[in-house]
């Protein structure tokens, strides 16, 4: 039904009528939530992607980009994880940035240490030892 140029009612062909104003205004709840999810991966395969372009041949560097790129799967599974639990249990929107929100910063941490272990050297726990000679005796 039209009312003055503007739609005020919306009728189906069984005769189910709907108001309007009754329909959802706004932008849904699940656009924002799904935001740290693909910022969260999406920024680590960016960074991860991008830092060995400029540092070709340097080999700690393209591992602190791989650690960078495979970091970026916890803050997306923790974001994934708590639009769920948000959703399942409808809690308030708020949550998803505070329950995610302190946890994606515990694994930011930790994959900037990975990422600076790399870069400084330090050894892979699977790598093997490097090989030493022994001193000759004289």
């Amino acid at each position: 039904m039209i009312w003055h140029g503007r739609v005020v009612e919306v009728r189906d062909v069984e005769g189910r009528r709907q108001q309007t104003s009754d329909s959802p205004v706004g932008w849904p709840e699940d656009r924002p939530g799904g935001a740290p999810d693909c910022v969260s991966f999406g920024l680590a395969a960016i960074v991860g992607g991008v830092w060995p372009l400029f540092a070709r041949g340097d080999e700690r560097r393209a591992t602190a980009a791989k650690r960078v790129r495979w970091h970026g799967v916890g803050p997306g599974a923790t974001a994934i994880l708590t639009l769920w639990a948000q959703d399942a249990n409808d809690w308030p929107l708020w949550a998803v940035p505070a329950i995610w929100g302190p946890l994606a910063l515990l694994i930011l941490a930790s994959t900037a240490a990975f990422a600076f272990g790399a870069l400084r050297g330090e050894p892979d726990d699977d790598a093997p030892a490097p090989h030493r000679p022994e001193p000759q005796a004289s």
